[in-house]
């Protein structure tokens, strides 16, 4: 049974990347017979591959190193904490920047993928809420759902918690998970830090399925 799912996924990607070469395109029989293996596939925790340019390859130099140290960290000014990444398993940057709003028991979250700013709503300190839609570009067949949740303690601290979910139909294929946000004595900041590095901002889980299609869809497009 197992050398047979292998089989079935390996003539999933075939076919998907005929598809992909001919088109840029993943048909509806493709993407359900993902979403059947996502399905029955465990989230397994994934090293955050940070994908913002190889750096390996230039001379050094102390510039271009504070430059690069000074890039990769995400920060918190007065009451708004934002933080930009790139990673290899999605196809573009992604940037959330979120802003505690003066004499309001709410949060204004914009959370964008490349140039397309998806998530830009002002949510309740008090309760959980979730927005859903489409992924921008040419990875429109995976939808995200933004979720966040929130903890309100008796102190009158609140600990915001954000994620995103990457799915193929109703199946999960991965979970960015960012660091929570401590709203506390007037100040915003990542549990108590102003600022911190990005391997530190975001945890990943991934479904090995999902890791595979997202590897071959962007050995296709030349991205490597």
């Amino acid at each position: 049974m197992k050398h047979f799912c292998s089989a079935l996924l390996l003539a999933l990607f075939c076919l998907a990347a005929q598809s992909l070469a001919k088109d840029a395109q993943i048909s509806e029989q493709d993407i359900k017979a993902l979403e059947q293996q996502l399905l029955t596939s465990p989230l397994l925790e994934t090293d955050v591959e940070f994908d913002d340019g190889d750096e390996t390859q230039r001379i050094w130099n102390p510039f271009s190193w504070i430059k690069n140290k000074l890039r990769n960290k995400c920060k918190c000014e007065d009451l708004k904490c934002e933080c930009c990444f790139k990673i290899k398993i999605m196809e573009n940057a992604g940037c959330i920047r979120m802003e505690k709003l003066v004499d309001s028991k709410q949060l204004a979250i914009k959370f964008a993928i490349g140039d397309s700013e998806v998530v830009n709503k002002k949510f309740d300190l008090q309760r959980d809420d979730t927005v859903c839609g489409a992924v921008p570009g040419s990875l429109s067949f995976l939808k995200f759902c933004f979720n966040q949740a929130m903890d309100l303690e008796n102190d009158g601290t609140v600990t915001a918690c954000s994620n995103v979910d990457l799915r193929v139909g109703s199946a999960v294929g991965a979970v960015l998970q960012f660091r929570c946000l401590e709203i506390k004595n007037g100040n915003v900041s990542f549990g108590g830090f102003k600022e911190i590095e990005k391997k530190a901002m975001l945890t990943v889980k991934a479904k090995n399925p999902f890791k595979a299609a997202v590897a071959m869809y962007q050995k296709i497009k030349g991205k490597k």
